[in-house]
C-alpha cells in the first residue's frame, strides 16, 4: 500500500489505535469463533455470532453520546435472529453436549463482545490512515499475536496443506480479508453500527445463495421464507419510521389507484357525452 499506491503509513498514535482494533476485533473476535468451532457445529455457530448487533446495541447505550436503538431496531434484530434460527436450525443439534461444547458457546460470545467492543473503539478513534491500511495494520498486529500463541499452543505440528487447503487460504486472504475486512472498516466509519452488525444475518443468505448457484444445493420452501424473514430483519433496522410511513402511503396509493383512474375515466367520458 505505501510503496505501489503512495499511501500514508500510519504515524504516533494511530499505530497503538490500529494496534487495539485489530487485537479486539481479529485477534480476540474472529480467533474465539475459529477456536471454538472445533466442538461448535457452524450452524450453531453462525446462530451465536448472530448475537452481534443485539452487543452493538448494548454497547452503545452505555456510550454517553452512542446511537440508541428504538424498539423498531430490537424488534428488526429480533426477526433476523428468529429468521437465522430458521434457517440453520437443522444444523443446531449437530454436536454432543459436553464441556467442551458449552465452553465453545460461551469462548464465541466473548469473541462477539471483543468483535463489537473493538469495531466501537474503531468508530470513536478513527484514523487518518486510508482504510485498506488501516486493515493491513490491524491484520498485521492480529497475525503477529495469532501465530504467537498458536506457537505457544504447539499448533505446528497438525498443519497440512493440500490443493484444496491452500485454494481455500488464498480464497479467504483475498475475499475474506482484503476485500470483505476492508469493506467493513469502511462500513463501521459510515454507518450506524446497529445497522453494520446486521452483517451476520446477512452472510448466511450470501452463502446459501452461492451454494445453490455453485453447488447445486436445495434451496426449498424453508430456505427462502427464512431468507425472507431475515431480510425483513435488516429492513426493519435499516429504515425510519418515516420511511415505514412512506412505504405505507406509496403501496396504499398504487392500491387505490386503479379505482381512481376509473372513477376519472368515468367523469371523462360523462363530460364527453354531455
Amino acid at each position: 500500500m505505501s510503496r505501489l499506491r503512495n499511501v500514508r503509513m500510519p504515524a504516533g498514535r494511530e499505530w497503538f489505535d490500529l494496534g487495539v482494533t485489530g487485537l479486539m476485533l481479529l485477534g480476540v473476535g474472529n480467533g474465539a469463533v475459529v477456536w471454538a468451532e472445533q466442538w461448535v457445529p457452524s450452524g450453531m455457530a453462525a446462530l451465536l455470532v448472530a448475537t452481534s448487533p443485539f452487543w452493538a446495541a448494548a454497547l452503545e447505550r452505555v456510550q454517553k453520546d452512542g446511537e440508541r436503538v428504538g424498539l423498531r431496531g430490537l424488534l428488526g434484530m429480533a426477526v433476523g435472529f428468529g429468521g437465522l434460527a430458521l434457517l440453520v436450525g437443522p444444523q443446531l443439534f449437530g454436536g454432543e453436549v459436553d464441556g467442551r461444547y458449552v465452553l465453545g458457546v460461551l469462548v464465541i460470545q466473548v469473541g462477539c463482545f471483543f468483535w463489537q467492543a473493538g469495531s466501537v473503539y474503531a468508530k470513536r478513534r478513527p484514523t487518518g490512515v486510508s482504510p485498506l491500511m488501516a486493515s493491513a495494520v490491524q491484520m498485521l498486529w492480529a497475525g503477529l499475536v495469532l501465530t504467537l500463541v498458536g506457537t505457544l499452543a504447539g499448533e505446528w505440528g497438525g498443519m497440512r496443506f493440500g490443493a484444496r487447503s491452500t485454494g481455500a487460504l488464498l480464497y479467504l486472504i483475498v475475499f475474506g480479508s482484503i476485500v470483505a475486512y476492508s469493506a467493513y472498516m469502511y462500513a463501521i466509519q459510515k454507518l450506524p453500527l446497529s445497522l453494520v452488525s446486521t452483517y451476520s444475518y446477512v452472510n448466511p443468505l450470501v452463502a446459501l445463495g452461492l451454494g445453490w448457484l455453485i453447488l447445486s444445493e436445495p434451496l426449498g420452501w424453508r430456505e427462502a421464507g427464512a431468507a425472507l424473514v431475515i431480510l425483513l430483519g435488516v429492513a426493519l433496522v435499516k429504515t425510519s419510521p418515516k420511511d415505514l410511513a412512506r412505504l405505507v402511503a406509496r403501496a396504499r396509493g398504487r392500491r387505490h389507484a386503479p379505482a381512481r383512474e376509473a372513477a376519472q375515466s368515468h367523469i371523462t367520458q360523462g363530460a364527453a357525452c354531455k
